[in-house]
């Protein structure tokens, strides 16, 4: 039994349109599912800082203190590691006198770096 052009072109059609109505449902329910963990981050930061604001009510600013400090410390680790990084022995006829001068910086850096932790 063979079936003509037209009938399998119909049949192909059928196919074509019921995946992209499978794609566009998948979308929509992507879509659905993004609105809703959008409105649970935004109830859970609403959450959050309501707590944060009681907590400062009541104790003062002592974790505000706290996290200024944590932030400090992390800037400084930061600070401290890119510049090591970055830093390199250059080449010259004096090197022994630019390996000192690098060192005497690393070891200053390192000071200022403990005091934070």
């Amino acid at each position: 039994m063979t079936f003509g052009k037209e009938f399998t072109r119909a049949v192909e059609q059928k196919q074509i349109a019921q995946q992209d109505a499978e794609r566009a449902r998948f979308t929509v329910e992507k879509a659905e599912q993004e609105r809703q963990a959008n409105v649970i981050r935004a109830e859970g930061e609403a959450e959050s800082a309501d707590m944060i604001a009681k907590a400062l009510d009541k104790c003062g600013d002592g974790l505000i203190k706290i996290r200024i400090i944590e932030a400090a410390k992390e800037v400084c680790a930061f600070k401290f590691l890119t510049h090591f990084r970055l830093h390199k022995l250059l080449p010259t006829s004096r090197e022994s006198c630019t390996f000192q001068a690098e060192v005497k910086e690393s070891k200053a850096m390192e000071k200022t770096h403990q005091i934070y932790y």
